[in-house]
């Protein structure tokens, strides 16, 4: 697994991941949701850009989501006890 500096992916990449996290009938929509949701604690202004905290509140809201929404809350309330995410 490579790793990459979250400050260096260009908007256009945080926005692509959104859209494919966006799209249930894709078959990358988990994979890309999970990555959202790292980079959400990486770098919160990019995924904000992006509209990013859209579509992870739509899946913690989501039914299908169970596994993953719990990991979502947690991300979110990482972000709201942090200063900067404040």
């Amino acid at each position: 697994m490579t790793n990459v500096c979250a400050e260096c992916i260009p908007l256009a990449v945080a926005r692509s991941i959104v859209s494919i996290a966006a799209h249930r009938e894709d078959s990358f929509h988990r994979v890309c949701m999970e990555a959202l949701r790292n980079l959400s604690v990486s770098n919160a202004p990019l995924v904000a850009e992006s509209d990013g905290f859209r579509v992870l509140l739509e899946a913690v809201l989501d039914p299908s989501f169970k596994d993953l929404s719990e990991s979502i809350l947690m991300s979110f309330l990482f972000l709201l006890n942090d200063n900067k995410g404040r």
